[in-house]
């Protein structure tokens, strides 16, 4: 019974229901573990001198469930609440005090012997997205988390490997690097890429589909919302014989739909990254896309491949129909659709005719801007825009 209960899970009833579930006898077992969890049944009066020994370490296992399952809802419920600041809010981070000195009380009333391991984890990850620094915290949560992930299960490895995988975008956006120190990135403004925590986006990925945590829920098959991220991964990458190679070692990963979406996606890319861009116009218009979430990003690449068919006319055209049609759209975020009207008006002033000034101004803006997609291809185009226009 003590082996079963030091195994790792999060969630009081998640917690029990596991325990029922691994003992064979799921009503008997569940019963008999939630007695760990209430005070009241277990603070019974004690009889016999010889069972106070034995009472005391019953309520004070009690008492160590409960704080752990207390501590790490707070935490799970405050990084909720963190990653949307960092991502959309203007909240303060000292709004946020008392809630980390609460839990910051806890963790330092208990002695290391008291700290668990799910403790540990809980706190290194929520010192993470607290004060969001790069390097230093992030190498310790996920270092500490790859350490105990063979004692996690999967809906648990799931959520960590999320987290990781979005404090990774966040850094990508501010241009930190991962690097031994805890300073920004020096090179950020001359090359405009974030590479160490690119690299360690391709890594968390590649870990999240070679351990199955792709298959958390009912559905077995790696969903739309995962390959809408290989896509961008391989795009910001350049890379396109990773995701060819992704594409065939996890081919019976996906649903058939999935995957011939996702080859075409693949050949568009490749043609896109070769400068064949005739050849993937052709493909972009004429595929079906049998799920719609593929179809924002069909929109942004028919901008892009616009343009570097130099086709300005009709790409100014496009640029109009794909802001009126993230502006209609009810199913679009408002997260979403200020990332896509900030590509498009930062596209719409690269077509048009500007003095050198005007496009450096213009380009200092977009390297300020978190909020928009495709920004590197963007300052890779205002940068060759710039370049022509200083020898002219």
């Amino acid at each position: 019974m003590k082996k079963q209960f030091i195994k790792i899970h999060s969630g009081y009833r998640e917690r029990l229901n596991n325990f029922g579930m691994e003992s064979g006898n799921p009503r008997k077992e569940y019963n008999a573990a939630s007695r760990y969890f209430d005070f009241a049944e277990n603070n019974f009066p004690v009889l016999k001198k010889s069972d106070a020994d034995k009472q005391i370490n019953i309520i004070e296992k009690c008492r160590m469930l409960s704080t752990e399952d207390y501590l790490v809802k707070i935490i799970a419920d405050n990084i909720t609440y963190l990653i949307y600041v960092s991502e959309f809010g203007n909240v303060e981070r000292e709004d946020l005090r008392t809630d980390k000195n609460i839990i910051d009380f806890i963790y330092d009333s208990l002695n290391n012997e008291e700290r668990s391991p799910l403790i540990i984890l809980y706190k290194l990850l929520f010192n993470l997205f607290y004060f969001l620094s790069g390097s230093d915290h992030y190498t310790r949560y996920r270092d500490y988390f790859i350490k105990l992930s063979p004692d996690l299960n999967i809906k648990e490895r799931s959520y960590h490997y999320k987290n990781l995988f979005i404090f990774c975008s966040l850094m990508r956006k501010s241009g930190v690097s991962l690097s031994p120190s805890n300073e920004p990135d020096q090179n950020a403004a001359e090359n405009f890429t974030d590479i160490n925590f690119r690299r360690e986006s391709f890594k968390l990925m590649e870990y999240f589909l070679e351990s199955g945590l792709y298959k958390e829920g009912e559905d077995k098959f790696i969903s739309s919302v995962i390959i809408l991220n290989i896509l961008k991964l391989s795009d910001t990458r350049n890379d396109i014989l990773w995701l060819e190679r992704f594409i065939e070692i996890h081919r019976e990963d996906f649903k058939s739909e999935d995957l011939k979406s996702l080859i075409i996606f693949a050949r568009i890319y490749k043609n896109l990254f070769g400068k064949n861009y005739d050849k993937a116009y052709t493909d972009l218009v004429n595929i079906e896309l049998p799920n719609v979430i593929f179809k924002y990003e069909m929109r942004i690449l028919k901008m892009r491949l616009l343009y570097e068919k130099e086709e300005n006319e009709n790409l100014i055209d496009d640029i109009h129909s794909a802001r009126e049609y993230f502006k209609r759209d009810k199913f679009l975020s408002e997260v979403f659709k200020i990332r896509a009207n900030n590509f498009i008006q930062f596209l719409e002033f690269l077509c048009l005719e500007h003095s050198v000034i005007e496009l450096e101004r213009s380009a200092k803006l977009l390297i300020d801007e978190h909020e928009i997609l495709n920004k590197e291809w963007l300052i890779e185009k205002y940068r060759t825009k710039l370049e022509i226009n200083v020898r002219t």
